[in-house]
């Protein structure tokens, strides 16, 4: 877990702190996108997109993306470099075979299967502080960057 202290102001209330959330609500990843992430309720049960315990607050972010392992790109992308250099009879340029690169990797993108990664936090009122569910620094930047986002 990974501690901040918050120094700007919090919301008053679950109802307040909630709408301001849904601004920055969990949408899935389109289909032509890489990824998406948003805030989403911090238990399977609970309505709202944030609970408040007593003086603790619980939030979660969800991050989706879409899973495409760069070895599917590449053999599709060498069968797809062999058709090019027997209809031309040359080797593609730089250029061109960048170009089909994004072509093979836009064509396969929707196909592909979706993670998710839930990363949960707790806000403490009386304490002020704000506690991360990961060890990670880029995650719980990510967290944070959506946070600020939402509450603006």
């Amino acid at each position: 877990m990974r501690f901040y202290r918050v120094q700007s102001e919090w919301p008053a209330s679950e109802d307040e702190l909630a709408a301001k959330l849904t601004n920055v609500s969990f949408e899935p990843v389109g289909s032509f996108s890489e990824q998406s992430q948003g805030f989403e309720p911090p238990a399977d049960e609970t309505p709202g997109l944030c609970r408040q315990i007593g003086a603790a607050t619980l939030l979660r972010l969800r991050r989706q993306s879409r899973v495409l392992p760069a070895a599917a790109v590449n053999e599709v992308l060498d069968e797809r470099v062999t058709s090019f250099s027997q209809r031309t009879g040359r080797d593609p340029s730089r250029k061109e075979k960048r170009d089909l690169k994004d072509e093979v990797y836009a064509e396969l993108l929707p196909r592909t299967v979706t993670k998710s990664d839930r990363i949960d936090a707790m806000y403490l009122r009386d304490e002020q502080i704000l506690g991360i569910g990961s060890a990670s620094a880029n995650v719980s930047e990510d967290f944070l960057s959506c946070l600020r986002e939402a509450l603006g």
